[in-house]
């Protein structure tokens, strides 16, 4: 039903106070009161929008916090770019959470076992920039295909 929600035009919206977003408009029409409303709108955006983008943001920069197991180079250029990222993680991480994301976090590369509560084993092949990987150990998450939110799963493959 939210489908097209993530795509309508936030600024818009706020510059004119109105949208032509049918399905929107539909869900907060039976809500009878303006803070309800609100309150709706607020999920909506935090469900459709947000928790898609940030789920792809949070993978990318787990990436690019273990860039040298990707590229099999431990220079200082890239050990530089992953301590930027881990740093950059930390931070989106406590901003996410104060926004109310409730991330099913999983790191790369670690045991999945202390994660299992909210993990659920994605039974495909990994990507192509995973299957150049080595020295990982059986069972460690290899690939995040999409990271769960609240009581949403994170799915993951496995080494």
């Amino acid at each position: 039903m939210l489908n097209s929600i993530q795509t309508f035009p936030i600024k818009l919206i706020i510059d004119s106070k109105a949208t032509a977003n049918i399905d929107l408009i539909k869900s907060l029409k039976q809500i009878p009161n303006n803070e309800e409303k609100s309150k709706e709108f607020k999920r909506i955006l935090l469900k459709e929008v947000f928790e898609k983008y940030t789920s792809s943001v949070f993978i990318l920069t787990e990436e690019f916090s273990n860039l040298s197991k990707f590229s099999n180079d431990s220079t200082s250029v890239v050990k530089d770019f992953e301590q930027f990222f881990t740093s950059f993680k930390s931070e989106l991480h406590s901003k996410s959470k104060a926004f109310g994301l409730d991330l099913n976090y999983v790191p790369l590369f670690e045991h999945y076992e202390k994660y299992a509560a909210f993990t659920k084993l994605a039974n495909q092949t990994c990507s192509l920039p995973y299957k150049s990987i080595k020295n990982i150990t059986k069972d460690s998450v290899l690939e995040i295909i999409n990271y769960g939110f609240g009581n949403e799963e994170t799915n993951v493959i496995l080494a």
